[in-house]
């Protein structure tokens, strides 16, 4: 209902979502996501992160922990194919325990990963603190956490350093911007978790945006999916958050 709220705000006052929410600039720093599965063989993962480079991104998601011991060759001949000027996130998915999370990251960090993402359970406020003080890179999470309250004990503990919050889960924009400014008013980053279409808004109206995750789940189904260009997303200036679904997307969910 927030979200329609502000799309329905921004359409009447006829700017874009980013335009009302205070648009700061036209384009975001974004990493390519969504074909880093933990479960690809080496050589599909190195072929696929190549594709996100090629495409002109310079930073890119590898998913980790279903199997940490081979995570470390996956993520090693990553690393040696696309050269130390490509940014290298590493995302668990809540999948390790704290011993694991830190011997695996102390083995990332040979790579020199930019982040490493919910390392483990989304809600172990101490976990992630213990990381956070104990490994090199930055730790990063809160895709799962539902307000800008359960962010709060995190950043007191110091135990995230760019929060990742999703304004699918949290309740909209509203709690989106909340969150955004509890980080800046901490030093810390922001970088919103999936569904790039909404969230590009959110991104380019905060200075403190560290990355947007560029995440083509909607593609298929949308008018007008977004752009990028060296390794920025493009902000829409159509009204409100323009996300227009196809009249075959209509069709098939009505006929469904």
């Amino acid at each position: 209902m927030d979200i329609a709220l502000w799309d329905l705000r921004a359409r009447g006052n006829g700017h874009s979502l980013a335009q009302e929410l205070g648009q700061v600039t036209d384009r975001v720093p974004a990493y390519g996501s969504g074909k880093g599965s933990p479960l690809l063989g080496v050589e599909e993962l190195v072929e696929l992160s190549a594709g996100y480079v090629a495409d002109g991104f310079s930073a890119v998601k590898v998913r980790v922990g279903v199997d940490p011991a081979a995570d470390v060759e996956r993520v090693r001949e990553v690393r040696r194919a696309l050269g130390d000027g490509v940014r290298i996130m590493c995302d668990a998915n809540e999948r390790l325990d704290l011993p694991t999370a830190l011997w695996l990251g102390n083995k990332l960090a040979d790579f020199d990963i930019y982040w490493f993402e919910e390392p483990v359970i989304s809600d172990d406020v101490d976990a992630h603190q213990r990381l956070a003080r104990a490994l090199p890179m930055p730790i990063v999470g809160g895709e799962h956490l539902c307000s800008s309250r359960e962010f709060v004990p995190f950043v007191n503990a110091q135990a995230l350093d760019v929060l990742q919050p999703n304004i699918c889960m949290v309740g909209g924009y509203t709690e989106g911007i909340r969150i955004g400014e509890l980080a800046a008013a901490h030093g810390l980053g922001f970088a919103p978790h999936f569904m790039s279409e909404l969230h590009i808004h959110l991104a380019a109206a905060l200075k403190n945006t560290t990355y947007l995750e560029y995440f083509p789940f909607l593609d298929e189904f949308i008018e007008t999916p977004l752009e990028h260009a060296d390794g920025h997303i493009l902000v829409p200036d159509r009204p409100g958050h323009g996300v227009q679904f196809t009249d075959a997307t209509w069709n098939r969910y009505r006929t469904a």
